[in-house]
């Protein structure tokens, strides 16, 4: 159980670790978004590393193709200049992914 709250952990961190004045998550996968190309390789990196250690840990196949759709979903948004980045702070792949 430890290891799904690290998981969680850092999902939180990508998708929704600060409030913005509006009230709106944010987290660094949009941040980092904001940095074009290196940004977007870096978060996908990383979300790729959650579906990895889901799949250590036992996730089934329907579940780790649902998650590498939602990474897919998010990096499509993204390639779209300025509604990627928006993109980024709205469907929270990562957050989905955990849960």
């Amino acid at each position: 159980m430890e290891e799904f709250a690290r998981l969680e952990k850092l999902a939180v961190w990508l998708d929704s670790k600060y409030q913005t004045p509006f009230g709106i998550r944010v987290g660094w996968d949009g941040i980092l978004g904001l940095i074009p190309v290196f940004g977007e390789i870096a978060t996908t990196l990383i979300s790729g590393y959650l579906i990895a250690r889901a799949a250590m840990l036992g996730a089934s196949t329907p579940v780790l193709l649902r998650m590498g759709f939602n990474v897919f979903v998010d990096d499509t948004i993204a390639v779209v200049p300025f509604v990627g980045w928006l993109g980024d702070f709205v469907w929270k792949s990562n957050l989905k992914n955990t849960r």
